[in-house]
């Protein structure tokens, strides 16, 4: 740990699966950092192994918000997220907190966590992430945020620290609706792709492009890529 570091305000981490974990790396290396796993015996072996040195691992979740005054969720499904965010932490924090949930969830469950942590006078930031395990390995994922700004500019150096475009999206749950819109274009690609490879292997894609006229031609060929790049452009310019 720097000297840096030794002063800096503890940053709280929970979930330390394929992506959490390499984000956590990520932040420990330029921050003080404290973890909670359900499993006690995960994060000794971490700590143990190297793989997250000089950290301080909690016995529970109420230990790590009276460590923290940030807190980020990194959990598998939506049912996980609330029932750790809502049931487990929540009572706990203290006004003035900040939870940031980097889930890949449902909007709705967003807005829920984003309502039921102002009714506790508790800051939230919807930040879902998108990219592998060797993007957050790297520190160059996409980090989608949906909150107020003032929530965003308390944890904008530590997203920075995993990620190289760190955007606020809007009101809550604009970054969890950014990250549906990611996926359902990604799934389109993944379509276009099939219906081409299918219409080529069957000598059918010319048949297909002769019975359009140049317009539609030109426009069905050009679609996926305006689709992207537009999405490109309305998340991160």
């Amino acid at each position: 740990m720097t000297e840096t570091q030794r002063h800096q305000e503890c940053v709280g981490y929970v979930g330390l699966g394929n992506m959490g974990l390499p984000m956590a790396q990520r932040i420990a290396a330029e921050h003080r950092l404290a973890i909670y796993t359900r499993r006690r015996s995960q994060g000794e072996e971490l700590c143990t192994s190297g793989q997250l040195e000089g950290i301080v691992q909690a016995d529970t979740l109420k230990q790590l918000l009276t460590l923290c005054k940030v807190v980020f969720f990194c959990l598998p499904n939506d049912e996980t997220s609330l029932q750790v965010i809502l049931e487990q932490a929540l009572p706990h924090a203290q006004p003035g907190q900040v939870l940031v949930d980097m889930s890949t969830v449902r909007q709705s469950t967003s807005l829920r966590c984003a309502e039921a942590c102002i009714g506790h006078h508790v800051e939230f930031l919807d930040a879902p992430i998108s990219g592998g395990p060797h993007k957050a390995r790297d520190g160059s994922l996409t980090i989608m945020c949906g909150g107020p700004q003032a929530t965003f500019a308390k944890v904008q150096p530590v997203l920075q620290c995993m990620g190289t475009h760190v955007r606020l999206m809007g009101p809550h749950g604009s970054g969890t609706a950014a990250k549906l819109v990611s996926i359902s274009s990604s799934m389109f690609v993944c379509m276009y792709c099939k219906m081409y490879t299918i219409l080529s292997t069957a000598a059918l894609w010319t048949r297909c492009c002769y019975t359009m006229t140049a317009d539609r031609q030109r426009n069905f060929a050009t679609c996926i890529h305006r689709c992207t790049d537009t999405l490109q452009c309305v998340l991160f310019a």
